[in-house]
């Protein structure tokens, strides 16, 4: 990862993870310990399987940190699990962010992979 273009990504697909995941936690928190009013409801099993996959996608992005490709497979398929049982989230909204760093995820992996292949070669 020699190159300033995969240095620039590296530090963009890590930059973006965090925020999307601090920026979640807050949201959560909010929404945990200041509810709307009539929002004393418990959660239905949507919500907790819901919650699962968001959980399960952070974590990809967070493995992602070291194993690009498969964190961003993990963090990938849990968005469209997700986009199944919730497929609102499929309307143009920041919630896009989640799936682009995935797929910048797997670019960057593609990029040191090439960068590592013409090593190799050029030894």
């Amino acid at each position: 990862m020699k190159t300033k273009e995969n240095k620039t990504l590296w530090w963009i697909t890590r930059v973006l993870s965090i925020l999307i995941i601090v920026g979640s936690i807050a949201f959560y928190l909010a929404y945990t310990l200041f509810p709307e009013s009539g929002e004393g409801n418990p959660l239905t099993t949507k919500e907790v399987i819901g919650f699962c996959f968001v959980v399960i996608g952070f974590i990809g992005l967070l493995l992602a940190w070291k194993w690009e490709l498969t964190g961003a497979i993990i963090s990938l398929v849990a968005y469209v699990a997700l986009a199944v049982i919730y497929p609102m989230i499929l309307v143009p909204s920041p919630m896009y962010l989640w799936p682009a760093t995935a797929i910048l995820f797997i670019v960057l992996w593609k990029r040191n992979k090439k960068y590592s292949n013409q090593q190799n070669i050029a030894n």
